[in-house]
């Protein structure tokens, strides 16, 4: 019986999909500071621009970012950490330090 289990959704799956993405997560973490724009975004996570706007799209449907459209000319967009996404930041701040560590436990 303990592999029906194993046929259950699990809701950490679903809820951790979104930043599943190493890419996505760098977004995420590249908005930590405050607001970019989207090309800049793009930059700041090492994401070219079609990888950038796929990972924004599935971001910004999990609700963890926040697109705001500035009314200049031409029109711009910038991108926001909605309160979902800045806890995703707090939650994987250690993830991020021991990455930026070397990841020592994997050599």
């Amino acid at each position: 019986m303990s592999h029906l289990r194993l046929l259950q959704p699990v809701p950490e799956r679903e809820r951790l999909a979104p930043v599943a993405d190493p890419g996505a997560l760098a977004i995420l973490w590249s908005l930590a500071p405050g607001p970019l724009r989207t090309l800049a975004l793009g930059r700041a996570a090492a994401l070219g621009s079609s990888a950038t706007a796929r990972r924004l799209r599935a971001l910004l449907a999990a609700g963890l970012v926040r697109r705001r459209v500035l009314s200049t000319v031409p029109p711009h967009v910038r991108w926001e950490l909605s309160a979902a996404g800045a806890d995703v930041v707090r939650a994987t701040g250690p993830l991020r330090a021991w990455a930026r560590g070397g990841g020592d436990a994997l050599q």
